[in-house]
């Protein structure tokens, strides 16, 4: 039987220290809020879909891509006022990496929404918003 290369084997505080090299100051929320399970898909019975994600501190946010980030918290919207607004790390926040880490391990809970609280939702953020 062939062993495994040990350069290979990955283990959660090789995974931890890497997270915190790449994103310093997030990773260990965005773990935490992994952990607690507190990453939902809200979805419309039409396909619509949001990503909710339970901050540390109990609050609401909304993520609208995993993929193109876009959080509803105030340390997002601050980065993206920063200078360079397009450098992935620096423009994540923790809900962002814990929702983007979730997608990639499947630890992702889908809830059904109502079409009605999707817009509500998105109006709110889109209200909220000012990247000025």
């Amino acid at each position: 039987m062939k062993t495994p290369n040990k350069s290979l084997v990955f283990t959660y505080e090789n995974l931890s220290f890497s997270l915190n090299i790449l994103f310093p100051g997030i990773s260990v929320g965005a773990l935490d809020i992994l952990d607690k399970g507190h990453v939902f898909r809200l979805q419309t019975n039409m396909g619509r879909h949001i990503h909710q994600v339970v901050g540390n501190g109990g609050q609401l946010y909304y993520i609208f891509n995993v993929d193109v980030p876009c959080c509803s918290c105030a340390v997002f919207k601050n980065n993206m006022t920063k200078s360079n607004p397009t450098s992935i790390p620096s423009s994540y926040c923790q809900h962002l990496l814990a929702a983007a880490i979730a997608g990639r391990l499947d630890r992702v809970t889908t809830k059904t929404i109502s079409e009605n609280n999707f817009l509500q939702i998105v109006t709110s953020f889109m209200v909220d918003t000012e990247y000025t």
